[in-house]
């Protein structure tokens, strides 16, 4: 929970995000190094043939050593397993560094969610195909 703090302007709930590794364990994972979390992913595939990654984070010294990249494509398998067909996620406009992770990856901007967060920011939704 300390990284997601870390990392993320909005104070998520640690009961839902607890509520969500119970319902979907497959959809969170971590990385770790000497025993210190460094990056985590926490996804779900509620229902039919789409998965959603709610949160991607590695920690910034940790960063460009391909954790996140590691991350993400642990993720994106399990998910072809559990039969999903696209991956969806939404990232914030101005996160220039995570639009472009994803768009390596092979995610494309689907449209634009006007104040999607709680400040009034606009986020993009973005998909992949798998």
């Amino acid at each position: 929970m300390r990284l997601i703090y870390d990392l993320f302007p909005e104070r998520y709930d640690s009961h839902l995000i607890i509520n969500l590794f119970e319902t979907f364990p497959e959809g969170f994972l971590v990385a770790e190094e000497n025993n210190r979390v460094v990056g985590f992913i926490l996804g779900v595939k509620p229902s039919g043939d789409a998965a959603r990654i709610l949160l991607l984070g590695v920690s910034e010294g940790e960063r460009k050593k391909g954790v996140g990249s590691c991350l993400l494509n642990r993720f994106i398998n399990t998910m072809v397993l559990k039969g999903s067909k696209r991956i969806e996620l939404e990232v914030r406009v101005s996160n220039k560094e995570a639009v472009c992770f994803y768009k390596k990856h092979g995610f494309h901007t689907v449209r634009t969610l006007p104040n999607f967060y709680r400040a009034g920011e606009d986020a993009y939704l973005m998909m992949r195909w798998l």
